[in-house]
């Protein structure tokens, strides 16, 4: 499974910890990708692996960014779930795993 960690000097690292419990969080891909981000603008991200989070770590992430952000909880919901939107991590704010069996 590829992982990003969460930098333990990221602005977000408290953030992530208490909305997630861990730094530790799966990605879809090591590739990174540009993403225009709310008040951030284009930013390099990868794409948490949402399905391979908890139903307890999704419905606190859903109310967290539903707070953050001011959107009513069902538009988060649906955007997290869509493959299309899902949840971009910056990349400067992690150092990415990857198992070694992923080159063998």
């Amino acid at each position: 499974m590829i992982e990003a960690t969460i930098r333990r000097g990221s602005a977000r690292a408290q953030e992530w910890t208490d909305v997630l419990g861990a730094l530790t969080v799966p990605l879809e891909s090591p590739i990174e990708q540009k993403a225009v981000l709310p008040g951030l603008g284009e930013r390099s991200v990868y794409r948490v692996a949402v399905g391979r989070l908890s139903t307890e770590q999704i419905e606190r992430l859903i109310a967290h960014l539903a707070r953050k952000f001011h959107i009513p909880l069902e538009d988060v919901r649906r955007d997290l779930l869509r493959a299309e939107h899902g949840l971009p991590i910056l990349a400067e704010d992690v150092i990415v795993s990857i198992p070694l069996r992923a080159f063998l």
